[in-house]
């Protein structure tokens, strides 16, 4: 079977066990939520998962299996397309190696909705799951391996994260905005992609007022001293200032 998405291209001559995980994996279902998709028995698909290529399912199943890949989106035949040649052997240490350093173009996609998520998040001030969105992606990967595109989506995210510490009030300093900032600037640079470049000079700008506010800022005492009272001997009133029926001194 042959299924256009874009300029893109999955076939599929002979399902196999092999072929069915993978695309329960790209779909992103679990064994009984991908047999209710297809309309099988959770045990058929167990089977077809235990077995791999030695199976094949039915040639109704087949054509079931046809059009549950049809009706997939392009992210999906995507992730279908990367998984079926590494479920179909064991890997070499270096490629191994070559696809945990760097993303997948189906790891991009999800990369570029976690940042939607993260903006979001930020909007609703739920920073911790926007922190541990931000940092799924900036600890897994390494920038020195990545491409522009990787890149590019590593900046964006240092970028978020900047924001992240700035509205958290963690102006200055190695966890800071500030730091983050600047690092995502630098990317940007690299990438040659002025717009971004110019919007982080605005942030950086903004941190160092910020930063110049809470440096100078007066210290407010909130118990101030009453003025201390003259010592000495009690004065008398002044004239005009006796009770009534008093007499004044003559």
């Amino acid at each position: 079977m042959t299924v256009e998405g874009g300029d893109r291209v999955a076939t599929v001559h002979q399902w196999t066990g092999l072929e069915t995980r993978a695309l329960r994996l790209a779909l992103r279902l679990s064994v009984r939520a991908f047999a209710e998709h297809l309309g099988v028995a959770v045990a058929t698909v167990s089977k077809w998962e235990s077995k791999r290529a030695g199976t094949a399912p039915r040639p109704d199943t087949q054509a079931i299996l046809d059009t549950a890949l049809g009706r997939a989106d392009a992210a999906a035949r995507l992730r279908f397309e990367t998984l079926r040649p590494e479920l179909a052997g064991p890997v070499p240490n270096a490629s191994r190696r070559d696809l945990d350093a760097s993303p997948r173009a189906w790891e991009y996609e999800s990369w570029t909705e976690d940042l939607d998520r993260v903006v979001v998040a930020l909007s609703q001030q739920n920073f911790t799951f926007a922190d541990s969105l931000l940092s799924r992606w900036l600890v897994r990967f390494d920038a020195r391996e990545l491409d522009e595109k990787g890149l590019y989506l590593f900046a964006r995210s240092t970028a978020l994260l900047g924001d992240l510490r700035r509205d958290q009030g963690s102006v200055l300093g190695p966890l800071s905005a500030q730091h983050s900032y600047a690092g995502a600037r630098a990317v940007f640079t690299q990438l040659n992609i002025p717009r971004r470049v110019a919007q982080l000079d605005l942030s950086l700008a903004v941190i160092a007022e910020m930063s110049g506010r809470l440096e100078t800022a007066p210290i407010r005492n909130p118990r101030r001293r009453r003025p201390a009272l003259p010592s000495g001997p009690r004065q008398s009133p002044p004239v005009g200032r006796y009770r009534t029926g008093q007499e004044r001194p003559t």
